[in-house]
């Protein structure tokens, strides 16, 4: 016996390339920090997502032009990345960003590594909180070399009267 099924159910419609970009969640941060600071990787991963979406980027002369580097924003302090504008005029509001990570709800003393240290210090302690002093010959060099300068300027001025 043989069953026949019907043809939606036999083949599934062909899969767009744009669904492999919205179907992953999305950090903004790696948006922000990563990309926007590699210029080659931008213009790979941002024109991978123009033409999933089949949105013209390369011919500024055909309709429906957008210009790669209009998502990044020098509005900010430092450059950002316009993640909201690139939802909404290429994938059609169909990004989804990740969620952040929740904070450590574990005290800091208790997070340490191997060593004991907690962070990301290496051991090393690179500032502290109170400031450091010049050394004791570094002082005395410099009171030497200001109270030989008012003996040279006193002595010019009873030399001028």
């Amino acid at each position: 016996a043989s069953v026949f099924l019907p043809e939606p159910l036999r083949e599934p419609p062909p899969r767009r390339p744009i669904e492999d970009v919205t179907s992953d969640c999305h950090n903004d941060t790696w948006y922000n920090k990563d990309l926007l600071d590699n210029a080659t990787m931008y213009i790979a991963h941002i024109g991978y997502m123009l033409n999933a979406s089949q949105t013209n980027w390369l011919f500024p002369d055909l309709p429906g032009f957008v210009d790669i580097f209009v998502f990044n924003k020098t509005r900010c302090i430092y450059s950002c990345f316009d993640l909201e504008l690139l939802n909404e005029t290429v994938l059609g509001g169909g990004l989804v960003l990740c969620n952040p990570t929740a904070p450590s709800t574990t005290p800091a003393m208790l997070s340490g590594d191997t060593g004991g240290w907690s962070g990301s210090t290496d051991g090393v302690i690179r500032a502290g909180a109170a400031q450091q002093r010049p050394p004791r010959w570094l002082i005395l060099a410099s009171v030497a070399a200001a109270w030989a300068a008012a003996a040279a300027a006193a002595e010019a001025a009873a030399q001028k009267s």
